[in-house]
């Protein structure tokens, strides 16, 4: 959904708005709890609250002016009515957030030496905290509030600030972007990618290009893009690099292993697990020992890739020795990575034999995540531990009850 079009809106229908209540889970709590000026505003408009209670389409038509009104005060208008809709669709927690978007829009910009760079990096660093333990729905609301804002600045902006900005909005939009693949919205993710390479070579920061491209492509795995356009980007990215190593670039050698063992290249994965090793001894001391998901590339996501690798290509020894090293060194706030190398445990069993132990493991380990955290990446894995199982041993009760605790998050299976 683009910023500022609220959730049902036609953008192809001029200025009419619809917002279908019936697809709204909750609606009728929402409603009740909305705040005061904004249920009027939403009288004033015409709409009838009775059918945002019953579960009835409610529709606004703001084509026409009215009367005594100016185009810009319209405009307006409809900006505010998607803003009051969105609000109900997400629910009343982000009521304020919509009534302030609607003031911020409603006042003078501010001059371009006024925009505080800081404060907007310091917000950029608090959503790379918050990245791994809050859920991705409220970091995808979260982010589309603060997105907002920042378009706002980046309008007014000159230089030398405006690369700055757009150094930030790459992060910003990158982190939307891996937000939306966990909640497994595949399409909607690579627009916002294709925003973040956009943002990121507007900024001429190369390593801000390189971080965009490797966390594009080792997301690809993930939603079922082509593996072989994929690897070019992750090509792209190492190219970009040149003879630096960037986190960037430990991400993207780490995509490359990954997607080369899923193509069936064995040998060639092996050999980027050593080049992948070979980049994290070159990275600075700043960079691997912090763990935030974009300014850092500490030594749990080396073993967390080789890993994957080693799993994938049932290399059982190494597998094992990266999962136990991993699992050593991501701590408890992390839990979807956990969940992640914990669910290779579970392949690798399966590997050697342990059909049942291996399903098993697999269902105590989601089924203790909590919901909002069993995302697409994590079920993406757990997928690949049903896919497994041999033919012939799929008649098992416990490889029908993991097959049953993934079909109502309804991820497909990944295929090279």
């Amino acid at each position: 959904m683009a910023l500022g079009q609220a959730a049902g809106s036609d953008p192809d229908r001029g200025y009419g708005t619809t917002w279908e209540a019936a697809e709204r889970p909750g609606h009728v709590v929402g409603w009740q709890r909305t705040p005061e000026p904004i249920r009027r505003t939403v009288g004033v408009w015409g709409l009838d609250a009775n059918a945002l209670v019953t579960g009835r389409s409610v529709s606004a038509s703001l084509d026409g002016l009215a009367e005594g009104d100016g185009l810009e005060s319209s405009v307006q208008r409809r900006i505010l009515l998607q803003q009051v809709l969105a609000t109900l669709a997400v629910g009343p927690g982000h009521a304020v957030d919509a009534v302030r978007e609607g003031l911020a829009a409603s006042l003078p910009e501010r001059p371009a030496g006024e925009l505080d760079v800081a404060e907007w990096a310091s917000v950029a660093q608090d959503y790379e905290h918050a990245y791994y333990n809050q859920s991705p729905r409220a970091l995808v609301l979260d982010l589309a509030a603060d997105l907002a804002d920042l378009q706002r600045d980046l309008g007014a902006a000159a230089e030398p600030v405006r690369p700055e900005l757009s150094r930030i909005a790459a992060l910003l939009t990158t982190l939307m972007a891996m937000s939306l693949v966990n909640l497994g919205q595949f399409r909607s993710a690579r627009r916002w990618w294709r925003t973040a390479r956009h943002a990121a070579d507007s900024s001429t920061d190369t390593a801000i290009r390189v971080l965009v491209r490797s966390h594009d492509a080792t997301h690809a795995i993930y939603e079922q893009r082509p593996l072989r356009l994929a690897l070019h980007r992750a090509d792209e990215a190492i190219a970009i690099s040149g003879r630096s190593v960037h986190p960037g670039t430990a991400e993207a050698l780490g995509a490359r292993a990954q997607m080369l063992a899923l193509l069936g290249r064995a040998g060639e994965a092996r050999d980027a697990i050593e080049h992948l090793n070979q980049a994290f001894n070159r990275l600075p001391t700043a960079v691997t020992s912090t763990a935030t998901i974009l300014s850092g590339w500490p030594q749990r996501r080396l073993w967390h890739t080789t890993s994957y690798v080693h799993t994938h290509l049932g290399d059982v020894n190494e597998a094992a020795t990266a999962q136990e090293q991993a699992l050593a060194l991501i701590p408890g706030t992390a839990p979807r990575s956990r969940a992640q190398i914990q669910l290779h445990a579970a392949r690798r069993l399966i590997q050697a034999g342990h059909i049942t132990d291996g399903t098993r493991h697999a269902q105590a380990i989601l089924t203790a995540l909590p919901t909002p955290q069993r995302t697409a990446l994590v079920t993406g894995v757990a997928r690949q531990v049903l896919d497994a199982v041999p033919g012939k041993e799929r008649s098992r009760p416990a490889v029908k009850e993991l097959d049953e605790l993934l079909r109502p998050v309804g991820q497909p299976r990944i295929h090279p």
